[in-house]
């Protein structure tokens, strides 16, 4: 045999195992779509649907809105009707709706404190009846006999402004209650969504002679609870209770 011929041999007998070794390795390296798998990504809204949500969580801070003004004015009614002389009032709401993905839809509502509260402290301290210290002198034909004033004739009661304070806070939860429950409608929540509501004091800086002491009031309710209330499944009263009440 002819050293050209060893040659050409020796190079076959070297090459078939690499080659053998290169398909093992073709067959058992899995494809890269297998090795790692890509995760799904959640669909974005379009352009019509973002639209759409702006402008229901705009129409639904305009109901908020609408909910603090009849609380203030239902507040005002109720402190007329201790000094009808003061006309009260507060300062605008200020309402901002946020989509929170999937999760929830909030709204966080800023109340004002209720204006005019120190004329009408003032006021009504100075209307007040107060009771007679001084005895009544009564002259008989025996002689003057000193009694006691009329003890059936009991001063007014007084009213703080810790009492209209409260007032205040009840007629906005009542409000804002109403509202979920009423006119939640126009928002497109999905049945594991919270609607949820934070009323939040805004007072003025310094000593306000009112003072909102309550902390923020946060309402969130199951947009579930809320479709089964339009559906008649479920009675107003129940979705009211369903609501959950937090003090932050």
């Amino acid at each position: 045999m002819s050293p050209r011929l060893m040659i050409f041999g020796s190079a076959l007998l070297i090459a078939a195992p690499v080659a053998a070794q290169d398909q093992t390795n073709k067959v058992t390296s899995p494809p890269a779509s297998v090795a790692a798998p890509t995760q799904p990504t959640p669909t974005a809204l379009s352009r019509a649907q973002l639209d759409r949500q702006r402008a229901d969580v705009g129409t639904f801070e305009i109901v908020l809105q609408r909910a603090i003004d009849r609380a203030v004015l239902q507040t005002s009614q109720w402190a007329q009707q201790i000094v009808p002389t003061v006309m009260m009032s507060a300062a605008e709401p200020v309402v901002h709706g946020i989509p929170v993905g999937d999760a929830s839809i909030t709204f966080n509502v800023e109340v004002g404190q209720m204006l005019g509260i120190n004329l009408w402290q003032v006021i009504h301290e100075r209307q007040r009846p107060q009771p007679d210290p001084s005895p009544v002198q009564r002259v008989g034909q025996v002689g003057a006999q000193i009694v006691p004033g009329d003890p059936t004739t009991p001063p007014t009661a007084r009213v703080t402004t810790d009492d209209l304070d409260k007032q205040y806070s009840e007629f906005v939860r009542q409000a804002v209650i109403d509202a979920i429950l009423d006119n939640s409608g126009v928002l497109q929540l999905k049945d594991e969504q919270m609607l949820a509501v934070a009323v939040i004091p805004n007072t003025m800086p310094g000593p306000p002679p009112y003072r909102n002491s309550s902390a923020t009031l946060i309402l969130s309710i199951k947009g579930s609870d809320l479709e089964q209330l339009r559906q008649g499944k479920l009675s107003r009263d129940e979705a009211k209770r369903r609501i959950i009440e937090t003090h932050f």
